[in-house]
């Protein structure tokens, strides 16, 4: 799977790239993960953009997303906090790799 990169829509340049994974059509959700963002574009409107798009173009299909965010990781916790995502309970292992320690869930339900 090819993860799709983020461009500054100033100069064209790569500042980060998201994607989707865990797609789940029994349970009607699909998560939003492997974020990054060069540290020139954090802190300001990039992040929020590109997530707006992420759940914008994902609740035309399933009714929840799912972040999961490094338990140490408080400003990505943050972030996904100030786009509605609220914290869960939800740990999943990942197939073909440990999960060590509890991964903070967040979910976020489509208001239609």
């Amino acid at each position: 799977m090819s993860t799709p990169n983020a461009f500054d829509a100033k100069d064209r340049q790569v500042i980060g790239s998201s994607r989707f994974n865990g797609y789940s059509p029994a349970r009607s959700e699909i998560e939003i993960d492997w974020t990054f963002l060069a540290r020139s574009h954090w802190g300001g409107t990039y992040n929020d953009a590109m997530k707006q798009m992420m759940l914008a173009h994902a609740f035309q299909f399933v009714d929840n997303v799912l972040f999961l965010v490094g338990p140490q990781n408080m400003r990505s916790q943050r972030a996904v906090e100030n786009i509605g995502g609220e914290r869960i309970k939800w740990l999943r292992p990942y197939p073909g790799r440990a999960v060590r320690g509890l991964c903070p869930g967040f979910q976020r339900r489509n208001l239609r």
